[in-house]
């Protein structure tokens, strides 16, 4: 829920978030999730003011932040805390001293991500490679990446454990159909007879 100003504006210096994206860019629930599947390698973290706004406040600090490769979504995670941490720690004397200005966002050019949803995490194994890799990697905790096969006039899930891209080309390693354990992609395929794959 949105913190109305009663309750941000108690503390005496005001209240702060940190914000893993360049702020007015990637506002709302999914900012690294939303980064990854866009390839937006040149991203940052955000110290703001929060007001009644989602992501609204006005700027504090920012960082950049350049990314090489995708990392899964869980370290690429730890990392900008990391980074937006600091920033908030090294931030934090001058802003309580008064001696920062805070900058008003450029609403007219913000971005804005949304919740993740389940049915986000299905993957077109004709689409592009490196896209699907990272959404492989950006939605690897919640809610998996998945593709579905037909055997037997049945459509069946098959979620992707594991996954790697190397040289421009996307290698699925491990794979765990439904209602059976996980296995190397290699022996689903043989298992399953070269299936039809389908989109949805």
């Amino acid at each position: 829920k949105i913190i109305p100003a009663t309750i941000i504006d108690i503390p005496p210096h005001k209240t702060l978030n940190i914000h893993p994206s360049l702020l007015p860019a990637y506002r709302g629930a999914s900012p690294l999730q939303s980064a990854m599947l866009d390839d937006a390698k040149q991203t940052g973290v955000t110290i703001m003011r929060i007001d009644e706004k989602m992501d609204h406040g006005p700027v504090i600090a920012q960082q950049k932040i350049t990314v090489d490769e995708w990392p899964s979504y869980s370290k690429f995670e730890e990392m900008m805390a990391g980074h937006g941490a600091r920033l908030l720690a090294s931030t934090m004397p001058a802003w309580i001293a008064g001696t920062l200005t805070e900058h008003e966002q450029d609403h007219s050019t913000a971005t804005f991500t949304r919740k993740i949803a389940k049915e986000d995490g299905l993957i077109d194994l004709s689409a592009d490679d490196h896209a699907n890799f990272r959404k492989i990697q950006a939605h690897c905790e919640w809610p998996g990446t998945y593709f579905f096969v037909n055997k037997n006039n049945k459509k069946i899930r098959i979620k992707i454990a594991r996954a790697s891209y190397t040289e421009g080309k996307l290698s699925i390693e491990r794979v765990i159909p439904e209602g059976k354990p996980e296995m190397d992609y290699a022996d689903f395929l043989r298992g399953y007879d070269n299936p039809y794959l389908v989109e949805s």
